[in-house]
């Protein structure tokens, strides 16, 4: 995530973090940035995991369709595209609540409840 073409959802997340208020042009704070979407993916359900996981790392662009053939398979249940962003949107609001929540002004490691 956070390369020179984002995703729609990759925009979302990065727009989120930037109401924080904080200095987007410093590593630390996007490497905290990262910690924390990885942190939240690797706890979610496996459905919402796979797709997060495929979208977070994908250069530009996603092909929901392509993606719910291969989330399909991977689960082994028929998932449709529209199923397919219905679990992108509901994990993409967690992300959100969670950049929103962290603490951003404290150090790495001292953070409150949520932080990265």
């Amino acid at each position: 995530m956070l390369g020179t073409e984002m995703n729609r959802v990759q925009r979302r997340l990065w727009r989120s973090f930037v109401t924080t208020g904080v200095d987007t042009e410093d590593p630390a704070l996007v490497r905290r940035l990262r910690r924390l979407l990885d942190d939240h993916v690797r706890i979610m359900t496996p459905a919402l995991r796979h797709v997060m996981q495929s979208i977070l790392f994908a250069p530009g662009d996603v092909d929901y369709e392509k993606l719910a053939a291969e989330i399909s398979a991977l689960e082994g249940t028929a998932i449709t595209p529209t199923a397919l962003r219905k679990r992108v949107s509901r994990s993409a609001k967690m992300l959100e609540r969670a950049i929103q929540e962290a603490r951003w002004d404290l150090p790495r490691g001292r953070s409150g409840p949520g932080g990265p």
